[in-house]
C-alpha cells in the first residue's frame, strides 16, 4: 500500500512516497501539515513529523490527536487530498538531516536518533465516510513502512 523512496543529500533528507488505495471506496490522505511562517502559520506540503516508534524513529504526515492532559488553542489539524480506490497519491517529504524531533504536542519526545534505531515513514489516512475531509478523525490509519539501508552520519558499517 505504501512504498517509500529515501534520497539523502547532504544535511537534507528527501523521501518519495506513494500510497496506492487497494480499497473499493475512497480515502483520504493527510496531504500538508502546519508549518511557523514568521508570525503566523503556513501549510506545506513537504513537511512532516518525526517522532518515537516502536523503540526507532517515524517520519510521519498524519493527523495527532491532541493528548487529554494538554489545553490546546489550536490543535494542529493537516489538509487532506481524496484518493479513489485503484489511485496511487504521490508525495514528497523533505526534513534535515540528521533529524530533528517534531510533536506539535510533545517537544521533548524525542532525543536525536542514534545510529542503531530503525527509521519508519507513514502517512495517515481515513476511509471516507461520504461527508467531505476528516477533521479530528477518530479512526484513522496509518501506512507504515521501514527505511531499509538508510543510516545516520554517527552510525559505523
Amino acid at each position: 500500500m505504501l512504498t517509500c523512496t529515501p534520497r539523502l543529500e547532504g544535511s537534507r533528507l528527501e523521501l518519495n512516497l506513494a500510497i496506492e488505495n487497494p480499497l473499493t471506496a475512497a480515502i483520504w490522505v493527510a496531504e500538508s501539515l502546519p508549518v511557523p511562517a514568521g508570525s503566523g502559520v503556513t501549510s506545506s506540503s513537504r513537511a512532516a513529523y518525526v517522532r518515537p516508534y516502536m523503540g526507532g524513529v517515524l517520519i510521519s504526515r498524519e493527523y495527532l490527536p491532541v493528548p487529554e492532559h494538554l489545553d490546546v488553542e489550536a490543535p494542529e489539524r493537516p489538509e487532506w487530498v481524496r484518493v479513489e480506490p485503484g489511485e496511487v497519491h504521490r508525495c514528497t517529504l523533505e526534513l534535515p538531516w540528521p533529524l530533528v524531533a517534531r510533536d506539535p504536542y510533545d517537544a521533548k519526545a524525542l532525543a536525536a536518533p542514534g545510529p542503531s534505531r530503525k527509521l519508519w515513514c507513514g502517512l495517515g489516512y481515513v476511509v471516507d465516510a461520504g461527508r467531505g475531509p476528516p477533521r479530528d478523525p477518530k479512526t484513522q490509519s496509518r501506512a507504515v513502512v521501514e527505511l531499509k539501508g538508510l543510516r545516520h552520519p554517527d552510525s559505523s558499517g
